[in-house]
């Protein structure tokens, strides 16, 4: 017989696999969740276990909002036209 935990990870795998918006907001929310209690170690083991599960498109959405996250902003070419380069660029 399985405990309640273990039934609720047995769920959150099952809503993983199916991907779509609800699986990426579970992975992300529970992530968020769990670095906000400082669990560093169940962190790093949500994220190996349900990057497995993911699907390869929400594998790539998580990636993709997390450099977007952490890479500087983006400057198109109205912006340089108009001489609104950061220090850091000059």
């Amino acid at each position: 017989m399985n405990t309640p935990t273990e039934e609720l990870i047995a769920a959150d795998i099952e809503t993983l696999k199916h991907g779509g918006s609800i699986g990426t907001r579970l992975f992300m929310e529970m992530s968020k969740k769990l670095h906000m209690m400082g669990l560093d170690d169940a962190l790093k083991n949500w994220v190996s276990l349900g990057l497995e599960f993911l699907p390869p498109a929400e594998r790539a959405d998580v990636v993709l909002f997390l450099m977007n996250s952490h890479l500087p902003p983006r400057y198109d070419e109205r912006t340089l036209i108009q001489g609104d380069i950061p220090k850091r660029l000059h």
